[in-house]
């Protein structure tokens, strides 16, 4: 889970996405240390790539 939450945090603050990278930046710091990370933190992140899922999917359509 380090991994992801490292990888997606570099990721999203290229999209500027702040909110996401804070939470995610909890999630890593707490799983570097081998402890659980808050299930809140989590379910914002799924929140918000869902929100940027479909912010990418509405770009792309407008390009066709």
């Amino acid at each position: 889970m380090f991994i992801t939450a490292h990888s997606l945090k570099g990721i999203l603050a290229s999209f500027g996405e702040g909110k996401a990278v804070e939470k995610l930046e909890a999630i890593e710091g707490t799983t570097r240390n081998s402890e659980a990370p808050q299930a809140e933190d989590i379910q914002f992140v799924i929140q918000e790539l869902g929100v940027i899922k479909g912010q990418i999917n509405d770009y792309l359509a407008s390009m066709v």
